[in-house]
C-alpha cells in the first residue's frame, strides 16, 4: 500500500501544470537541503570542539542541554507558521477504495519523515557520535539522549497538527506557556533548568527515556483518533463553513470608496489563513532590533543599525505589501470590471501599509531603552517606510503576476506562489536606498544629519504622493490585462 501512495504522489506531481518548472524547483530545494545538512554535520563537530575548549570543566552535552529548550521553542513557532497537514490529499483519497485508517497512517508517516524532523539526525546525531568517538561518554547514555531529542521533535510534530485543527488545545498551550514564563520571570521556578536537567537524567539513566516515549505515543494516538473522527468530506478536514467575522467596520464607510477597499483588506486578513500567517510573521519583525541593538559589536556599525530600524517598523510592508496585488488574485477579474478607480485601489493598499507601520512604531517605543540615537533611527526608518518604502513596494507588485491561495498556509521549502526574482530584486532599493542616504550624510556631515535626512526622505515621498501614485497607476493600467490573464490562467 505504501508503494501505491508513492505512485499516486508521483503521478500527481508529474502530471501537474508547469511540471518542468516545479521539477527544477524541487532539484534546487534538494541541493539546498543537502547543503544545509552537510553544514549542520560540520557545525555539530565544530561546536563540540569549541565547547570542550571553552568549558573544560563541563560536559559539552550538559551545556547543550541547558539551551535546548530555546531550540524547541523556536522550532515550535516556526512549525506553527509553516507546517501544514496535507488535508487536500486526504480529501482526494477519501473517494478511493482505501480505508480511512490507511489514509491517516500514510499522512502521519509523511509528516514523520518530513524535513522539519531532520535536525536531530543531521546535527544532534553527529554531535552524539563525536561525543562517543572522543571517549567522553557511554554509548547507551548518548544514544538514549539523542533518541529523547528525536522523540521530543516528533511530539512537537504531532502537537502542531492538533493545534492547527483544535483551537482549545492551542489556547491551553498558550495559557501553560504564559504561566511557566511568569514563574520563570518571578524566579519561583526555573523551567529551562528543569528541562536541561531532565535531558541530563536521560543520559545518566536511560530508563527515563520511557517517559518521553510514552508522551510521544500518547500524542500520536490522540492525533490518530482525531484525524479518524474528522476523516469525512464534510468534516474539519474539508474547507467547511467559515465563520463570518470582521463584518462590522462601519466607521470606515465615511471614507467612501477608500474605506470600502480598506475594509475589504481587513476582512481578507481576518478571515483567511495565508494573510493571517503573514501578519503574524510581520509582528515578529518588531523584535528584530534586539538582535542588533543588544550586542556591543554592532553598535559601531551604523549601516546595520539602519537595516534593523527599517525591519522593526517595515514588517507588514515587507510581508503583506510584497504580495500586492496577488492577495486579490482569486477575484481580481471581478475587481477590474467594477466602477472602481485604480488609483483608489492602490491608495487603499498604501494607507493600510502606512497604518501598520505607524502601529509598529508605537509598539517599538520600548527601544528607547537602547538610547535616543537608536529610537531616532527607528522613527526615521518608519518615516521612510511610510513614504518612499510604500511606493517601492507598490511598484514591485506590478510585475508580480503569480496568484495566492488565501486559505492555504505558506509551506517552507515548498510554496513558491507569488514569489519571483523581480520581487526579490525590489528588496534592494527598499533596504539599500535608506542605508545609502544615511551612510552618505553621516560621512559628509554627521550621524544626526543622516538620521534627519533619512526621515525627511520619507516625508518627501508623502508630500509628492499625488505625483508618485499617478505614475504607479499608469504602470498598473499598462499591465492590467496581462495581470488578469495571468491570474485566470494560473488559478
Amino acid at each position: 500500500m505504501t508503494s501505491k501512495f508513492i505512485e499516486l504522489k508521483w503521478k500527481k506531481f508529474s502530471r501537474a501544470p508547469q511540471f518542468g518548472a516545479k521539477l527544477a524547483i524541487k532539484i534546487l530545494i534538494g541541493f539546498l537541503i543537502v547543503y544545509f545538512s552537510l553544514a549542520a554535520v560540520f557545525l555539530s563537530g565544530v561546536s563540540f570542539i569549541i565547547l570542550q575548549k571553552e568549558f573544560p570543566d563541563q560536559s559539552p552535552l550538559s551545556i547543550i542541554n541547558d539551551y535546548l529548550l530555546y531550540y524547541f521553542i523556536f522550532g515550535f513557532i516556526f512549525r506553527y507558521f509553516f507546517q501544514t497537514l496535507p488535508s487536500t490529499e486526504i480529501q482526494q483519497l477519501l473517494i478511493t477504495p482505501i480505508s480511512k485508517k490507511r489514509i491517516v497512517i500514510n499522512t502521519l508517516l509523511k509528516s514523520t519523515f518530513s524535513i522539519y524532523n531532520a535536525s536531530p539526525i543531521f546535527y544532534f546525531l553527529t554531535f552524539a557520535i563525536v561525543f562517543i568517538v572522543r571517549g567522553e561518554g557511554n554509548i547507551l547514555g548518548v544514544l538514549s539522549w539523542w533518541l529523547g531529542i528525536q522523540m521530543i521533535t516528533l511530539i512537537l510534530n504531532n502537537m502542531i497538527f492538533l493545534i492547527n485543527k483544535n483551537n482549545s488545545i492551542f489556547k491551553m498551550i498558550i495559557i501553560i506557556a504564559i504561566l511557566l514564563f511568569s514563574l520563570q520571570k518571578l524566579e519561583y521556578y526555573n523551567f529551562f533548568s528543569f528541562f536541561g536537567s531532565a535531558l541530563d537524567k536521560i543520559y545518566y539513566n536511560p530508563i527515563w527515556l520511557i517517559a518521553i516515549i510514552l508522551i510521544f505515543t500518547t500524542t500520536y494516538f490522540l492525533l490518530f483518533k482525531f484525524l479518524i473522527k474528522q476523516c469525512y468530506l464534510d468534516k474539519a478536514l474539508s474547507k467547511g463553513k467559515e465563520k463570518i467575522i470582521g463584518q462590522n467596520l462601519s466607521f470606515l464607510n465615511r471614507f467612501g470608496t477608500l474605506g470600502v477597499l480598506i475594509k475589504n483588506d481587513i476582512r481578507l486578513i481576518i478571515r483567511n489563513v495565508r494573510p493571517r500567517q503573514v501578519v503574524l510573521m510581520s509582528f515578529l519583525f518588531l523584535f528584530y532590533g534586539i538582535i542588533f541593538f543588544t550586542p556591543d559589536i554592532y553598535k559601531e556599525m551604523e549601516t546595520l543599525l539602519v537595516f534593523a530600524a527599517l525591519f522593526i517598523t517595515g514588517g507588514f510592508m515587507m510581508t503583506f505589501g510584497s504580495y500586492v496585488p496577488s492577495w486579490d488574485s482569486e477575484y481580481y477579474s471581478l475587481l477590474m470590471v467594477q466602477n472602481l478607480s485604480y488609483r483608489k485601489y492602490l491608495e487603499s493598499k498604501l494607507i493600510l501599509m502606512i497604518i501598520a507601520t505607524f502601529i509598529a512604531l508605537v509598539l517599538a517605543t520600548p527601544y528607547l531603552y537602547y538610547g535616543l540615537k537608536i529610537y531616532s533611527l527607528v522613527i526615521a526608518g518608519a518615516f521612510f517606510n511610510m513614504g518612499l518604502g510604500g511606493y517601492i513596494t507598490l511598484f514591485s507588485g506590478v510585475l508580480n503576476k503569480s496568484p495566492l491561495k488565501l486559505n492555504v498556509k505558506a509551506k517552507a521549502f515548498e510554496n513558491t506562489q507569488a514569489f519571483s526574482l523581480t520581487q526579490f530584486l525590489f528588496i534592494l532599493p527598499k533596504l539599500g536606498l535608506p542605508i545609502l542616504i544615511y551612510w552618505l550624510c553621516q560621512l559628509v556631515f554627521s550621524e544626526q544629519t543622516g538620521i534627519l535626512l533619512l526621515g525627511l526622505s520619507g516625508v518627501l515621498g508623502i508630500i509628492l504622493h499625488s505625483t508618485i501614485i499617478s505614475q504607479i497607476e499608469k504602470v498598473y493600467k499598462k499591465h492590467k490585462y496581462k495581470t488578469v490573464e495571468a491570474y485566470n490562467t494560473n488559478n
